[in-house]
């Protein structure tokens, strides 16, 4: 019997908006973004244990992401009364560009850590998920009519 484990599955949610902020890499004032990076350890390709998180603020323009104490990100998170939620789409880790746009990944973050055949799977899939919605949501429309 044999096993299949691995680590560094990340997973990511997003907290949301804090007030405008300066970033030092690309010297934009803008609303940064609060987000959670969870590393799992991995049984089957599943995440099953949390080994590391690490609490972010990532700036929307370049993507730049400052650590912060769990503390620091806690107290930031209960000031502002936000709620947790998941980043729209997303479970993989960041990459370099982290966060574009509010709750939603970009492609080098959403793949990171995939092969180029794995991506281009799931983008068939995400694709076709798309035209289910659509098509769904016309014969909604039609019913209606």
């Amino acid at each position: 019997m044999f096993f299949v484990f691995g680590f560094g599955k990340q997973t990511v949610k997003d907290y949301g908006q804090t007030p405008e902020q300066y970033c030092g890499r690309c010297h934009n004032q803008s609303l940064r973004r609060l987000a959670k990076v969870t590393s799992w350890f991995t049984l089957f390709f599943i995440p099953v244990i949390p080994y590391r998180s690490r609490y972010m603020l990532v700036c929307p323009v370049c993507g730049n992401a400052q650590e912060l104490p769990k503390e620091e990100f806690e107290e930031i998170v209960r000031s502002l009364g936000i709620e947790e939620k998941v980043a729209a789409g997303g479970y993989q880790g960041f990459g370099s560009a982290g966060l574009q746009q509010p709750g939603v990944l970009n492609d080098e973050a959403k793949y990171a850590g995939k092969t180029p055949t794995q991506i281009a799977y799931l983008k068939k899939i995400e694709n076709y998920e798309r035209s289910l919605a659509a098509r769904q949501e016309n014969q909604e429309e039609e019913s209606e009519n």
